[in-house]
């Protein structure tokens, strides 16, 4: 009887290791897909300093340019550099949207695949107890109702 069990507690040992792999690699995709979506915050912080940085150059190069030619930056100048600091501030506003809606896609792609870990982990389970059933397992003989014993 002992030896009977033996195959019956190794299948639902490796069942239980299989179902606890696949929920740890749902909670490890939620992880890397939540660091992603952090980092793509980071990188959205460095583009809008990039911008900021290139935005103050050319109004710099512009006020340079304005009075070395002995023009008030007044005028034609003036609303070159306020186009110019509004273009700005529409490629941020862009560029905003844009890195939220994709960190939000990584975070809900990320709950998605820790779903699918516990799905499998649980579908893993249901087998294994099936296949135990069938197999004569939690105390049924395994032997047929209906044959014949010699």
């Amino acid at each position: 009887m002992a030896a009977a069990i033996i195959p019956l507690v190794m299948q639902g040992g490796a069942s239980l290791m299989a179902a606890s792999s696949e929920r740890q690699a749902g909670r490890a995709d939620r992880k890397a897909a939540e660091f992603e979506a952090n980092q793509e915050g980071i990188n959205a912080i460095e583009r809008e300093n990039e911008r900021k940085e290139r935005l103050m150059d050319a109004l710099a190069s512009q006020n340079v340019a304005a009075a070395a030619a002995g023009i008030s930056v007044e005028g034609s100048p003036l609303n070159i550099m306020q186009s110019d600091i509004a273009k700005a501030e529409r490629e941020t506003q862009r560029d905003l949207t844009q890195t939220r809606g994709r960190q939000a896609s990584l975070r809900h792609g990320a709950i998605q695949r820790q779903r699918l870990g516990r799905q499998r982990s649980d579908a893993s389970l249901l087998r294994t107890g099936a296949n135990i059933a069938q197999t004569g397992g939690f105390g049924r003989s395994q032997r047929q109702p209906n044959a014949e014993v010699k």
